[in-house]
C-alpha cells in the first residue's frame, strides 16, 4: 500500500474544488491508498469524513500559523501504514503510472526519493469520477493545454521511515521541498527524476498572499525563514537527481554535481522569479 499525504488550504471557493479532484484522483488509484489529511483549515474535517480518510488535525505550527514539515513528518511517520509514503501538495493529479513506477522502483532500491515535474493545467470544474473517461478527458486536456512546471517538486514518494528528523521548515511555503532533496542527497540515497513516465497535473489556482507576500512575490518572510534554515548550498532541485526513470528503466546519471557557484546562480535566480524581478 501507498500512504498519501497532504495538508490542504481552506475547502471554499476554487481551491476547494481543485482539492477535492486531487484527492479523489488518489483514491480511484489501484490498490486503493492510506490518505491522510492534516491541518484544520476550514473544511477539512468535513472532507476526510465525506472520503472516508484519515485527519490529523493537531500540527504544530510556526509563529504565522503555518504548520511545520516537521510535525507533519513525525506524525506520518506514526501513522503511515503504507511501505512507500508519497507527500502531495494538495492541488495535484497523480494516475496509476505514479503507483506502478513507485512499485518497480521499489523493487530495485531500498531507499529511494521519487519525483517528477507536473504539468500545468487550468481546471475551473469539479470533475466527473463517475464516468469512466474521467482519466482520458483529463489526459487529453493536459496535451492540449498543458504547460511544463518547470524544475517544481509537487510530490515525493519514499520509504516509510526515510525521514526520521526533519528540521522545522514551514510547509507550502518555498525551500522545504529543495530540503527534502537536498537530505536524500545528503543521505547517499537515490533521487529519481521519473519526469515522462509519471503523469502528474497541477491544477492552476490564485497564489493567496502570506505575511510578506503580495500576488506577485512568493519570498515572503517564511520562505525566508526556510532559507536562512536550509542554506543557501542546500538548496536542492530537480536537477539535482542522481537517476533518472524512462521506459521502465532505472539508470544513473552520469552527471549529477552541480558546483557550488552554479547552484547559488539558480537560487538567485529562482529568488528574483519569486519576487517578480
Amino acid at each position: 500500500m501507498i500512504t498519501f499525504a497532504s495538508l490542504p488550504k481552506p475547502f471554499i471557493g476554487h481551491i476547494g474544488v481543485i482539492q477535492r479532484n486531487a484527492i479523489q484522483s488518489w483514491l480511484h488509484l489501484n490498490p486503493r491508498p492510506q490518505v491522510i489529511l492534516f491541518g484544520n483549515e476550514q473544511g477539512v474535517a468535513e472532507i476526510a469524513k465525506e472520503f472516508g480518510i484519515e485527519h490529523v488535525p493537531a500540527v504544530e505550527c510556526n509563529q504565522w500559523g503555518t504548520p511545520l514539515l516537521s510535525s507533519v513528518f513525525e506524525q506520518l511517520a506514526r501513522q503511515a501504514t503504507g511501505d512507500i509514503i508519497c507527500y502531495s501538495n494538495c492541488d495535484i493529479f497523480l494516475f496509476q503510472d505514479f503507483v506502478d513506477v513507485a512499485m518497480d522502483v521499489q523493487k530495485h532500491l531500498p531507499q529511494f526519493l521519487l519525483l517528477g515535474e507536473c504539468q500545468n493545467l487550468d481546471v475551473k470544474q469539479p470533475v466527473d469520477f463517475t464516468s469512466l473517461q474521467w482519466r482520458e478527458n483529463l489526459l487529453v486536456q493536459m496535451r492540449q493545454n498543458g504547460k511544463r512546471r518547470v524544475n517544481a517538486s509537487d510530490f515525493f514518494a519514499f520509504p516509510k521511515g526515510m525521514y526520521p528528523k526533519t528540521p522545522p521548515l514551514t510547509l507550502g511555503r518555498a525551500y522545504f521541498d529543495n530540503w527534502i532533496i537536498w537530505e536524500a542527497r545528503r543521505a547517499q540515497i537515490p533521487v529519481i527524476d521519473a519526469t515522462g513516465s509519471i503523469t502528474a497535473i497541477h491544477q492552476n489556482h490564485f497564489y493567496a498572499a502570506v505575511p510578506g507576500e503580495t500576488a506577485k512575490s512568493h519570498n515572503g518572510f517564511e520562505a525566508q525563514e526556510n532559507l536562512r534554515i536550509l542554506g543557501r548550498n542546500q538548496v536542492y532541485w530537480i536537477y539535482d537527481s542522481t537517476y533518472q526513470y524512462n521506459n521502465n528503466e532505472l539508470r544513473k546519471k552520469l552527471f549529477t554535481a552541480t558546483p557550488l557557484k552554479e547552484r547559488w546562480k539558480r537560487v538567485r535566480r529562482a529568488v528574483k522569479y519569486s519576487i517578480g524581478i
